[in-house]
């Protein structure tokens, strides 16, 4: 298998190409990066000819129709602006790669007739409240869009993975917790009602290269996760620390959503894993899993409706 990986560098991609590797199946991957030093940090660490990473920006259409000759089996769009605090303050910045570098990336992908792509989201994309979270609704309906508008014409498969906050993730609030036990100090936070959803980074690529085999194209895949209360992962990591509530900053969610009561009428559960397959009229249909079944009526999947304690975190 070869596979194509955008954000090779990022905290998915890197993980991403540890467990290739480790299947011996893996011919080849080919990753790009738009930083130049983590480049080189990555083809440092990891020895191995089957690994290459190219430097560019899934920005440059020029670069990307490049990218796509390579015929890989599998794309794995995994490169996107994620910081929120950015997004609000440089929206174009933030359009300009979720949403253009995607729709970029699957017409690329389409016209060389890419077996699978797979475009990876966030729960942000869900009834979005941010500029974050706008840009990811509409990289996942583009992408999916311009897939079912070209399926009759290239053989290319387009699915969605949708999840949760990554643990120990680039710019995750682990980070400033653990900051806060080495120190001593306060931990801050927005709200200590809030809930988040939760996985780690080898449970995200797992799930994303599961997924890679169920796709048929036109889905979007969701895990079911633990979710917490951030005041109960904060005393998880910093015991210690007091919690210095600073209340919510601007159009931030308390409480996360992985899928909606609209998007239930077109949701079955899957057993570890929610699918939402194109809604009808569309004249798609996506084969369904054995023993699949769809969701009850206004259901909806969101952090807040069964917190779980994260003591497990406290070493």
């Amino acid at each position: 298998m070869r596979y194509f990986l955008t954000g090779i560098t990022g905290t998915f991609g890197r993980a991403c190409v540890d467990a290739l590797l480790a299947d011996p199946e893996t011919e080849r991957i080919i990753g790009l990066s738009r930083s130049g030093h983590r480049r080189a940090q990555l083809l440092r660490e990891i020895r191995d000819s089957r690994v290459e990473c190219w430097l560019g920006d899934i920005r440059n259409p020029d670069r990307l129709f490049w990218a796509a000759r390579v015929h890989p089996d599998v794309l794995i769009h995994a490169a996107a602006e994620k910081l929120v605090d950015a997004c609000e303050v440089e929206p174009e910045e933030a359009f300009q790669t979720n949403v253009l570098g995607t729709l970029y990336l699957v017409k690329q992908a389409i016209l060389a007739d890419i077996p699978k792509v797979l475009i990876l989201s966030s729960d942000k994309a869900c009834s979005p409240e941010t500029v974050y979270g706008a840009t990811k609704l509409m990289a996942e309906q583009l992408a999916l869009g311009v897939f079912q508008a070209k399926r009759g014409s290239s053989q290319t498969k387009v699915s969605v993975a949708r999840y949760g906050n990554v643990l120990g993730s680039a710019g995750s609030v682990l980070s400033h917790f653990f900051e806060a036990r080495a120190s001593g100090g306060a931990v801050r936070m927005t709200d200590p009602e809030a809930t988040r959803f939760w996985w780690s980074i080898e449970e995200a690529v797992a799930f994303a290269l599961r997924m890679i085999q169920y796709m048929h194209g036109g889905e979007i895949f969701i895990p079911k996760l633990t979710s917490s209360r951030v005041s109960d992962l904060a005393r998880a990591i910093a015991p210690n620390s007091t919690q210095d509530v600073v209340g919510m900053r601007g159009p931030e969610k308390q409480h996360e959503a992985m899928i909606n009561s609209t998007e239930a009428r077109y949701t079955f559960d899957c057993g570890d894993y929610y699918m939402l397959v194109p809604p009808h009229g569309c004249g798609y249909t996506v084969p369904l899993p054995v023993g699949a079944r769809p969701v009850s009526d206004g259901f909806r999947y969101t952090s807040d409706q069964d917190p779980q304690k994260v003591e497990f975190l406290c070493g």
